[in-house]
């Protein structure tokens, strides 16, 4: 999982099984502490809430955040939690 904030960036490597999903990497990724968020469940679509940060998912360059729960996990992939906005009463 690489996490990219911008100009910072951090790798974390996590060993998971094709079988679980992106949405199973980011919990993982939560529970050690790497990443802090919320989710809000939806039928069709599940919304990631990183406080004041908005963070959407990438895989080979295509943003899979509306699909994190249907997307099993692939051997040698690298997923990217991209910063695509900050909540403009965070920069006052």
């Amino acid at each position: 999982l690489n996490v990219n904030k911008g100009m910072d960036s951090k790798l974390f490597d996590y060993k998971m099984t094709n079988s679980e999903n992106v949405l199973d990497l980011l919990r993982l990724a939560r529970k050690s502490g790497a990443i802090y968020f919320e989710t809000t469940e939806y039928s069709s679509r599940i919304d990631l809430d990183f406080i004041d940060y908005k963070f959407n998912v990438f895989l080979d360059g295509n943003d899979i955040t509306d699909i994190l729960r249907e997307t099993k996990l692939v051997d040698g992939k690298t997923y990217t939690l991209r910063l695509t906005s900050i909540r403009t009463e965070v920069l006052r």
